[in-house]
Order: structure tokens, then sequence, then C-alpha cells
């Protein structure tokens, strides 16, 4: 199962599902993947997480190769890319935050 958004006017599913194996890799990817959207915006530091999480897209690109993502016009695709991932990675963990 996936959940649809749109990014840059192109559908993007992201996976609702991970295997163990999977999953415990996240926790070490996240920091990367927070400053990569935070005010240090080393916005490559977030593309293992998008290769993770990114299930397909309408772009020509594989979804799992991390140079894939270098193509991208950072604040038009990439950043909403990266942010659009963050906020489901936070809807899936913390499903009800306080």
């Amino acid at each position: 199962m996936s959940k649809e958004v749109t990014v840059a006017g192109r559908s993007v599913m992201l996976r609702t599902s991970f295997k163990g194996k999977e999953f415990g890799k996240l926790p070490g990817l996240l920091p990367a993947a927070v400053r990569a959207i935070g005010p240090e915006e080393d916005i490559f530091g977030i593309v293992p997480v998008l290769c993770m999480v990114i299930e397909s897209w309408q772009w020509e690109a594989p979804v799992d190769d991390p140079s894939s993502y270098e193509e991208f016009e950072v604040l038009s695709e990439l950043r909403p890319l990266a942010m659009a991932v963050m906020d489901h990675l936070g809807e899936m963990i913390l499903p009800n935050p306080p």
C-alpha cells in the first residue's frame, strides 16, 4: 500500500510499510534528513531517506538511485519532495502528535 502526494505537479507514491530490517535503518538516516530541511540546508543529506521511502514517481529517473536527485531543481522539486517525505514519516511514526 502507498500514499500518493503531488510534488511539482507530479504524482509521487510513498511507501506506507517497511520490513523490520529496512525500518531499522531509518533512525540512523534521520539526523541528516532533518538537517537537510532545517536551517543548515544540506539538502542532499535527505537523499538516502528519499530512496527508501519513495516507491514511484512521474520523473524518468529511478527512485532508488541517489544520482537521480542531483538533477532536480532544489527549490521547486527537491525541497518540496523532502518536505513531503518528512511529513509522511512524521505521520507514520507519530500518528497523533501531542
